[in-house]
């Protein structure tokens, strides 16, 4: 007989323009108390509607859905996926199923207005040889871009681990990032329950503290040593230490 859990975890993807698969096969040690809950974002709107406000709505909406059959709910949202999660906080927290979510953990948060943004995109940049950006900036093919750029997403670039990327429109990036103009959601991130948001900042990441001051001032800050963007693959049982540490306190 299956037994069903009272706890669920809530993975918000990054991007913009990927999709969950990057989380699949590297939570699994938490099964065993919560169940993992993956979407993915859906990008097919139409041109006359906000996609970043669609996006928000979509997520809302996920996030009532499982406030029905869970009696807690753990948010943990990575990269860009942080963003959009702060840009739907504001409703969220006026809803009675806020009441459900026990514990906000973000991990390597996406910068909180578009100045910050440019100075992240100028880090990684940085970590990559020049004929890498130019064959980047020359690339029309979503996962083949992401193939060349990963390399310099992770800590060690001699040292890929095998995240499965099965996702990257390009056209719902270009969407959002135009909409995504002059952002700034710092107020937004005030919003955060201190108590019980956790902030993953990683060594070799090109997201850092720097870019998200509200967050970290908002939150438990946690920082992991030698990881890029995607400490959870890069070094898993670590990552996972940490990531129980936080789910037991």
């Amino acid at each position: 007989m299956l037994i069903k859990k009272s706890s669920a975890i809530f993975f918000i993807h990054g991007g913009p323009g990927l999709s969950s698969s990057c989380f699949q096969g590297w939570f699994e040690q938490l099964k065993g108390k919560y169940d993992l809950i993956f979407y993915d974002q859906t990008y097919s709107v139409s041109k006359d509607i906000s996609i970043i406000d669609s996006l928000c709505r979509e997520l809302k909406n996920k996030i009532f859905i499982a406030a029905q059959k869970y009696n807690e709910i753990i948010v943990f949202a990575h990269s860009w996926g942080v963003y959009l999660f702060l840009k739907s906080i504001e409703s969220m927290i006026k809803q009675p199923y806020w009441k459900k979510i026990s514990k906000v953990i973000l991990s390597n948060p996406s910068d909180t207005n578009w100045n910050y943004f440019g100075e992240s995109g100028e880090r990684l940049f940085a970590k990559m040889p020049q004929e890498i950006i130019e064959r980047i900036s020359a690339c029309n093919d979503g996962l083949e871009l992401m193939k060349m750029a990963l390399p310099y997403y992770v800590g060690d670039s001699n040292n890929v681990p095998e995240i499965k990327i099965d996702r990257y429109d390009m056209e719902a990036y270009n969407r959002i990032s135009e909409e995504m103009e002059n952002y700034d959601v710092g107020e937004l991130a005030r919003l955060l329950p201190a108590s019980r948001t956790y902030t993953i900042y990683c060594d070799n990441d090109f997201e850092n503290v720097s870019g998200s001051p509200e967050i970290a001032e908002n939150s438990v800050v946690i920082e992991f040593p030698k990881a890029g963007h995607f400490p959870f693959a890069e070094y898993q049982d670590a990552y996972m230490k940490v990531l129980k540490k936080i789910l037991d306190s």
